[in-house]
């Protein structure tokens, strides 16, 4: 088996050229109108308001990247990509999305590459690559720029293994080395490439045969799999070095839910249940939305037992069916595997599952379709057909899928439509009503989400301040309310601060806004509040510290901009 990996995998045909063309340009077509959307949801706080990357790839943001536990993250090389973006195209969303639809596109084409250099079968690793291309679950990873750590880490993935084939070709440190490092830079992007060297090992059975070949007894077996877990030994302790940073990084960032949230047993039922839902999403991808609220305790027992049938029932077809058709359980154990760090046992934020968390482990799922469909369909031209027509199907939900994504209202308004009692939709919904003007909208949907989760913070806080601004003379005692239901809410002591000093209660405005950039440092609207409010009690010195702050944090900001211009001019003087 080894010898005839070497001998697939030297050269690139004229052939394979033109498949890898016609799928990089079908590809780029398909997701090319997400060019034409804006920044949305936690893109806001990524990239655009993110004042480490506002001036481009800068010492500072690079010192930044390494060294940020941000949102709950650790990923220097995503947010270098970030600022790299900045550089080179300023905060126009347009290049951003450009950026993913590329890593998506070269992606499938490493998986084309990589398929045909370990089984030489070029239209079953195309009918796997275009599958994977146009899929719709791709549509969150590929229009979604904070998802760039989707794209670019599922990039590094593949190329690791067209380095580990070609390792395996001729086995040597120099060879290994790249292997290494470019599962250390996908590591860097993202960490749930962790699960890669399992991996391997399910590539090494199938279909590099290194695991065993016929007449080899259970013991030289055995030493040979012995063997080949060593080799992957440098790889796991990289990727137990980024499980750890993961976790204080999501820890830090109060990203982790405890047992009280969840239950062990609670995450179980949902893992379980996830894992049938996610299969059931590739085979039909309806009613896709932005975020799946988490059930809690209210999964149904029948969605547990079928999810669990289903799962025993396949794995254990597949363990019966190895020895003729081994792709089956290589794909199927890739996409458990993979599934594994995002299935909920470790549970992160509030929601049961997520389109994007399929990027990878479909993968195993498509081999597992690719090398299948064959079976059933005897003649070359059944199967051009059945993948044309499956392609096509895809591509039409997909183009259908990604203006969803254009702003912050169309993809909340869209979640709520396919998923019931998604308070986060709601939630969020609400305050991109609110930023718009819409606030009676916004309450609205405030108050639907508090219907669905009571007692939620955040909801309140809004609410409430949004109640007391929309109010002719506004009670003031609304804002006290909501800040004693979360101090360290930094737009709400912003948001106080702006209602005092419409009453010219500038002393204590101040002291609000002063704790609102105490807690927010990058939050340039409480800088320039402050500047205003130092400025009505002619302290233009100390307000023009606080605009050029706000400047650097938003650069360009026109309405900071002037009220620097004319305290600088109040500083000058009219004989100046």
């Amino acid at each position: 088996m080894k010898s005839t990996a070497r001998n697939r995998g030297e050269g690139i045909t004229l052939r394979v050229f033109v498949l890898c063309l016609a799928l990089f340009l079908l590809t780029a077509a398909l997701f090319s109108p997400s060019l034409g959307n804006r920044f949305v949801f936690d893109d806001h706080e990524y990239v655009e308001s993110n004042s480490a990357l506002a001036h481009g790839l800068t010492l500072e943001a690079v010192r930044w990247s390494a060294t940020a536990f941000s949102s709950g993250n650790w990923q220097p090389l995503t947010w270098l990509t970030h600022a790299l973006d900045v550089t080179l195209f300023g905060m126009d969303p347009g290049p951003h999305h450009l950026a993913n639809i590329l890593l998506h596109a070269a992606s499938a084409i490493l998986l084309f590459l990589v398929l045909v250099r370990l089984t030489g079968a070029s239209g079953r690793a195309w009918s796997a690559a275009i599958l994977f291309a146009v899929h719709p679950l791709r549509v969150e990873s590929v229009a979604w720029v904070a998802e760039r750590k989707d794209v670019l880490s599922g990039f590094f993935w593949l190329l690791c293994l067209i380095f580990y084939v070609r390792y395996c070709q001729r086995p040597g440190w120099r060879r290994y080395l790249p292997v290494l490092g470019v599962f250390v830079l996908g590591l860097l992007s993202k960490p749930t490439v962790v699960t890669l060297p399992v991996v391997l090992l399910l590539v090494d059975w199938w279909p590099l045969g290194r695991l065993g070949q016929a007449g080899m007894t259970r013991a030289d077996q055995r030493r040979r799999a012995i063997v080949l877990v060593r080799e992957k030994l440098p790889l796991v302790a990289a990727a137990l070095c980024s499980v750890v940073v993961t976790f204080l990084a999501q820890q830090r960032g109060g990203a982790l839910k405890s047992f009280g949230d969840y239950p062990l047993w609670v995450r179980v039922e949902n893992a379980l249940v996830s894992y049938g839902a996610y299969l059931a999403k590739v085979a039909w991808p309806a009613e896709l939305a932005v975020f799946y609220p988490h059930p809690g305790a209210a999964i149904p027992l029948g969605s547990i037992l079928l999810s669990s049938t289903l799962l025993v029932g396949i794995t254990v077809t597949a363990a019966a069916l190895r020895r003729r058709h081994p792709y089956l359980l290589m794909g199927w154990l890739w996409y458990l595997v993979t599934l594994l760090p995002v299935i909920g046992l470790v549970q992160v934020g509030s929601h049961a599952m997520a389109d994007r968390f399929t990027y990878l482990p479909s993968l195993g799922l498509l081999v597992v379709v690719a090398w299948g469909i064959p079976l059933l369909l005897a003649s070359r031209p059944a199967l051009a057909s059945a993948v044309f027509l499956a392609a096509v199907s895809l591509s039409a939900i997909t183009i259908r899928q990604i203006p969803f994504w254009r702003d912050d209202k169309t993809l909340f308004s869209h979640a709520i439509d396919v998923t019931p009692d998604n308070w986060f939709a709601h939630y969020n919904l609400a305050a991109a009503l609110a930023v718009s003007g819409q606030q009676k909208d916004a309450v609205i949907h405030y108050q639907e989400a508090l219907r669905i989760r009571p007692g939620f913070l955040q909801a309140e806080n809004n609410l409430r301040f949004l109640q007391a601004g929309m109010a002719s003379n506004p009670d003031l005692e609304l804002y006290y309310d909501a800040l004693r239901l979360n101090p360290n809410n930094d737009g709400a002591h912003n948001n106080l601060g702006i209602a005092l000093a419409r009453q010219s209660r500038f002393r204590e405005a101040e002291e609000h806004l002063r704790r609102a950039v105490a807690i927010a440092p990058a939050n340039a609207e409480a800088h320039n509040n402050l500047g205003l409010v130092l400025a009505r009690q002619a302290r233009h010195r100390e307000a023009v510290v606080e605009y050029q702050e706000a400047l650097r944090l938003r650069p360009g900001d026109p309405l900071s901009s002037r009220n620097l211009e004319k305290s600088l001019k109040s500083l000058k003087g009219p004989w100046q």
